[in-house]
């Protein structure tokens, strides 16, 4: 589970009505078993198109698998190796309001775009290097932007076009408010965690894996909100020479911030799991949705099975990793609905 919930598994947006979840999954994929007889080695990310195909990344295995909106496996793209369409280890996965489907592959430092926008199959278009080591990214319409972990700005926006990939503007500088934030050695910290833009564009939010520090951003890369999330129990940290790291509790928990969705007006909610240790090692955790207003107030919370990792229109999909990915796949429709039931 460890790398499961480290990773943002996909963008997702944020509207002003709920989602709904209406009884059971439509489908299921990573059982083994039906029509897709899918097992995830390490479920990465995971979008929806606008012809209802799920498309998952699937980063042990270095390929995307496309399946149809009844859930069948209908294509495999990618595959290890440094050539055209092809991954080092792809880490997320974004699609653009023009259906391209951009992978970030920080190994490489380079993205690898799909073509989704017709219906009978998803196409590769290509692949271009990137002067980052992205590692999370978001869209909003034909805007992208990618987290970078490390280097003097982490959110930098691109243009993606046929000739290649180029930055637009960088902003956010790394920082923490934690005692020991200043360290150099922190603050590489402060670049690890989900990514997500709002529908227009007017809002890229941020939080920090393991330190509980959101952040909110308007299109132009000025800094609305920088919040701490309350309650929230941050892993511990030991410094040891240039080395960071983390320190698990004999007892108890930690919480980890696996999934944002941000709204054009400021509204953020931020799906967290607390992780408990086992004395096999083995790791547990109960996740949460928790609704903050503009100024970072908690409006709601609520408690869910499972994370989630796409949204579209008319579906959402979320994840259960113990002990394995599972991928549920659920309709939208009406509204004060839970998100992943």
């Amino acid at each position: 589970m460890r790398r499961a919930v480290q990773v943002l598994v996909a963008v997702v947006l944020w509207v002003r009505t709920p989602c709904s979840a209406q009884g059971s999954p439509l489908f299921r994929l990573g059982t083994g078993e039906g029509a897709s007889d899918e097992i995830f080695t390490h479920l990465s990310a995971v979008v929806i198109d606008s012809h209802q195909r799920v498309i998952v990344l699937d980063g042990g295995e270095h390929h995307l698998v496309v399946f149809s909106r009844d859930g069948r496996r209908s294509q495999y793209l990618g595959r290890l190796g440094g050539g055209p369409g092809e991954f080092q280890a792809p880490s997320a996965m974004t699609i653009t309001g023009s259906g391209l489907i951009v992978v970030v592959d920080p190994a490489a430092s380079r993205l690898t775009v799909f073509d989704a926008s017709q219906a009978d199959s998803v196409r590769y278009q290509g692949s271009w290097a990137i002067p980052v080591r992205g590692t999370e990214l978001c869209a909003a319409g034909s805007r992208l932007f990618v987290l970078a972990d490390g280097g003097q700005q982490m959110i930098h926006e691109f243009r993606v076009d046929r000739a290649g990939a180029s930055i637009v503007r960088s902003f956010a500088t790394p920082l923490s408010r934690r005692p020991s934030g200043s360290d150099p050695r922190v603050r590489m910290l402060t670049a690890q965690g989900p990514l997500a833009c709002s529908p227009g564009g007017d809002r890229i939010a941020f939080a920090s894996l393991q330190l509980g520090e959101l952040r909110v951003f308007d299109g132009a890369g000025k800094e609305l909100l920088y919040s701490m999330l309350i309650p929230f129990r941050s892993i511990g940290l030991a410094l040891d020479g240039p080395r960071v790291t983390y320190v698990w509790p004999k007892e108890g928990f930690v919480n980890q911030v696996v999934a944002l969705l941000v709204n054009d007006n400021g509204e953020v909610v931020v799906n967290s799991v607390a992780v408990q240790r086992g004395p096999d090692g083995s790791r547990t955790g109960d996740y949460e949705f928790r609704t903050l207003g503009p100024l970072g107030a908690v409006v709601n919370t609520s408690p869910a099975h499972s994370r989630l990792v796409a949204v579209s229109s008319s579906r959402m999909a979320c994840v259960r990793d113990d002990p394995a990915p599972e991928l549920l796949v659920y309709e939208r429709t009406g509204a004060g609905g839970r998100l992943c039931p």
